[in-house]
């Protein structure tokens, strides 16, 4: 399902009908965080999705988004229902009559569901011209002020359209039992209304933030959907939302699963990618040499792992390619990371710390994450050494920084004392291993090897798509090979060369190269790449050009 192509005619005018939920104004009104309008695109393919299709019976027509905001979804299920009108040679009164009493929308905010109300009436004019404008005007929809998880929900919707404030809210409760209920996330209370106003045989297609699967908050709504419900699709996109927020998009009957049921999804992600050389003239500018590109991936999985919480095969989607290179990498390594190191989180330093952006007697440095690159550490700030034994006293030499966010972790060695600050992971080498000490030097290298950065890539929780977290247990759990330990020293070798070169001269183009070539070829072989693992970097971008 294409959730990202336009359609041409109803959204001439999205960007300015978005435009009182986008600037902050609607989140201000409600008191709320995210207060997004759902995309028509994506209201049209859910609703495909849900079988609101031409042809569908008039009784079984009825649909409601009990958050319809300035109205995007409404304003996609009246198209729908004029196509099925004209493609059923219904007349435009009879048209007209079927949206009255079939579209239902509910809002808290006055001013939202005058939008909406203001959109219906313009879809119904572009798309049904020979409604007659006196009967377009005088037009009565069932667009209410009100909010929807105080009514009373009855189960008599075929279809329940909606997306939540997809983001978290602390402040939503129940005013008269607020001393002894606790705060509930505001999305998690609208989907369970949702559920509830759906008719038994009919569909929910709702927005959901990617934690839905992985909250323990959620587990009770997850396990009604696993054996009630039967999930038809579900789709991990990011991007498409003007909040920026990842989401999940679902679709789902009320019904009794099937035995074995099994549920499609879709992984669909904007990622970064080189423009052709024919088509950047203005190399000097980073945007300009990289393009923002849709990449999808489809796949099924069992219902019955919907309601187990946070199960590996649903933090993240994933194909059988990329659970076959995991099951591959795992069996591959003979220690863990934590076998061969410790691993402590960075510091947060208080602000009435002194820091200076210059050297001086007596100063620790301190490196955040974005001091670090591969093989090569930048530090950009100084403290006492008072403070720093006050902060960090255990600090220690050659100690592994790696970057705690990104999609694609760094990790370098220090031959000083430094303090990790903000979001960074440092890993001390263990005295007690079986590894040699001038092996110690290339354990950053295995960290930045491309099949580790693409086992992060994969395994980064599903909720933060759009920017991937390395999590500390799996980094202790990675697996590495060390059997070659001759391979291991002269890739130890190389990188102490290849840091020599950056502390004297990190702009030593030519040098840089052969050395990273070298590298690169002994890493390889110590891995044993095969062809599929290479073509996974490829899809994934794991390509030395991101380091």
């Amino acid at each position: 399902m294409d959730f990202h192509q336009f359609s041409k005619t109803l959204t001439e005018n999205q960007t300015r009908d978005d435009l009182y939920e986008h600037d902050g104004q609607r989140s201000k009104l409600l008191g709320i965080k995210s207060a997004s309008s759902m995309p028509i695109n994506a209201a049209l393919a859910l609703l495909r999705q849900a079988h609101y299709l031409a042809g569908t019976a008039a009784q079984e027509s009825s649909v409601i988004d009990p958050a319809c905001g300035s109205g995007s979804s409404l304003a996609a299920a009246a198209q729908i229902l004029i196509a099925r009108g004209k493609a059923r040679r219904w007349g435009a009164e009879r048209i007209a009559q079927e949206i009255e009493k079939s579209i239902w929308g509910l809002d808290p905010d006055p001013i939202a569901c005058h939008i909406a109300e203001l959109r219906l009436r313009r879809t119904i004019a572009q798309l049904l011209p020979d409604l007659p404008a006196a009967r377009r005007k005088t037009m009565q929809f069932h667009i209410h002020q009100a909010d929807s998880l105080a009514v009373m929900a009855g189960a008599r919707f075929r279809i329940v359209l909606t997306n939540p404030p997809i983001k978290i809210s602390k402040a939503v409760w129940d005013a008269e039992t607020a001393p002894t209920k606790p705060a509930r996330d505001i999305w998690l209370q609208y989907c369970e209304q949702a559920m509830e106003l759906t008719a038994y045989g009919g569909y929910l297609a709702i927005a959901l933030p990617e934690v839905f699967l992985l909250k323990s908050s959620a587990a009770a709504l997850r396990q009604t959907l696993r054996r009630e419900w039967t999930v038809l699709a579900m789709t991990h996109t990011q991007g498409l939302f003007r909040s920026g927020a990842s989401a999940i998009l679902m679709t789902a009957q009320r019904s009794d699963p099937p035995a074995a049921h099994a549920i499609s999804w879709e992984r669909v992600e904007k990622i970064a990618a080189l423009k052709s050389a024919e088509s950047s003239a203005d190399t000097g500018s980073g945007a300009a040499r990289y393009l923002r590109q849709e990449w999808k991936i489809k796949g099924s999985i069992e219902q019955d792992l919907l309601g187990e919480g946070s199960q590996q095969q649903w933090k993240y989607a994933l194909g059988s390619e990329e659970r076959l290179f995991i099951e591959r990498f795992r069996s591959r390594g003979s220690a863990s990371f934590a076998l061969l190191a410790d691993i402590a989180r960075g510091v947060e330093i208080p602000k009435e710390t002194a820091v200076s952006e210059t050297a001086y007697a007596g100063s620790i440095a301190v490196i955040r994450s974005g001091d670090i690159k591969p093989y090569q550490i930048l530090p950009r700030q100084w403290i006492s050494a008072t403070d720093a034994a006050t902060l960090q006293p255990n600090m220690s030499v050659n100690a592994i920084y790696i970057t705690r966010t990104g999609a694609v972790p760094a990790a370098a060695q220090s031959s000083g004392a430094m303090i990790a600050h903000n979001s960074l992971y440092v890993a001390i080498p263990k005295a007690d291993t079986t590894l040699p000490a001038n092996c110690w030097p290339a354990l950053p290298v295995l960290l930045n090897a491309k099949p580790v950065q693409l086992l992060f890539r994969l395994t980064a929780t599903v909720y933060q798509l759009s920017r991937p977290s390395i999590d500390a247990a799996m980094l202790a759990a990675l697996p590495l090979p060390i059997e070659d330990t001759a391979r291991l020293q002269t890739i130890a070798a190389l990188t102490t060369e290849l840091t020599q070169v950056y502390q004297q001269n990190n702009s030593a183009i030519e040098a840089l190269q052969t050395i990273r070539a070298r590298l690169d070829s002994e890493t390889a072989a110590l891995f044993a790449f095969t062809a599929a693992e290479t073509a996974l970097f490829e899809r994934w971008r794991i390509t030395s050009e991101l380091f």
